[in-house]
């Protein structure tokens, strides 16, 4: 089965993601017998070109949740489908392939970067892995991707070690690094909340912008309902394991109908 398929003709377009019943308990205690439910039947679905937002407080599963669907964890139940293709149960080695069309923006870009590597080493490193392209090619994708995140002109910026670039530019180079297999998801999880409010912004616009330009779909983990606001057409507000909220973005900050999400806001206009 490929691992992206065609939408069939006049019909809906397939999901780049498809989150059904997902469950996730973890174990603990002597013997494994104390078990934590930290997602607890938990199902959505993103469009293509869709951001759709994970958003809830601390503890809430959010993180679990996209550990799950990069199969960084096991399920203990639930289905995931990545452009249509069920990845649940895929071997190591079946998942490869799918793992180039699904890329992570992880919450710290000063863990995420080694210290001492380039800029185009960095971004390169994703092509070298999957054996993609000469060394021409690579060079161009790297240019390419560094110019689509605003490190511009981005031959000044290829040479830079990550130790001597900003917060702010860091994670523009982890984006970049992630963009540059062409992936058709994006999962960021807290991407800006290690940024100083000065960058976050500029940050998410450029999520924005690979969304309308890429056709790129994004799965964007935060607290921070400005965050879901800024960046998001959908969120699902998720409190201890579950989703108790879901919808359009602007219905849900404007008119909540859970009293979790009603708190959420209360605790962002404080």
């Amino acid at each position: 089965m490929p691992a992206e398929q065609a939408s069939p003709p006049g019909g809906p377009a397939v999901p780049r993601l498809r989150v059904e019943n997902l469950h996730k308990t973890f174990r603990s205690g002597r013997g494994g017998g104390d078990r934590t439910a930290a997602v607890a039947g938990v199902s959505f679905s993103i469009a293509p070109g869709e951001a759709y937002g994970l958003v809830g407080g601390s503890g809430a599963g959010k993180s679990t949740v996209a550990r799950l669907v990069l199969r960084l964890l096991p399920a203990t139940q639930g289905r995931v489908w990545i452009n249509g293709q069920e990845v649940t149960s895929l071997s190591p080695r079946q998942l490869r392939p799918i793992r180039r069309r699904v890329q992570m923006v992880a919450q710290d870009p000063f863990q995420a970067l080694h210290p001492a590597m380039s800029v185009r080493e960095l971004v390169a490193e994703p092509l070298v892995i999957h054996r993609l392209g000469d060394g021409a090619e690579r060079e161009e994708r790297v240019l390419r991707a560094l110019e689509e995140v605003a490190l511009t002109p981005a031959t000044t910026y290829r040479n830079r070690l990550a130790s001597e670039l900003s917060g702010g530019q860091r994670q523009r180079v982890a984006i970049a690094r992630a963009i540059v297999l062409e992936p058709s998801l994006l999962v960021a999880d807290e991407p800006t909340s290690m940024l100083d409010a000065s960058v976050q912004m500029e940050v998410l616009s450029i999520f924005r912008e690979l969304r309308v330009s890429r056709g790129l779909s994004i799965l964007l983990i935060t607290h921070d309902l400005a965050v879901a606001r800024h960046t998001c057409q959908r969120i699902g507000v998720m409190r201890t394991g579950t989703i108790v909220e879901e919808g359009p973005v602007q219905r849900v900050i404007s008119q909540p109908r859970h009293d979790y999400t009603r708190a959420l806001l209360e605790a962002a206009e404080a």
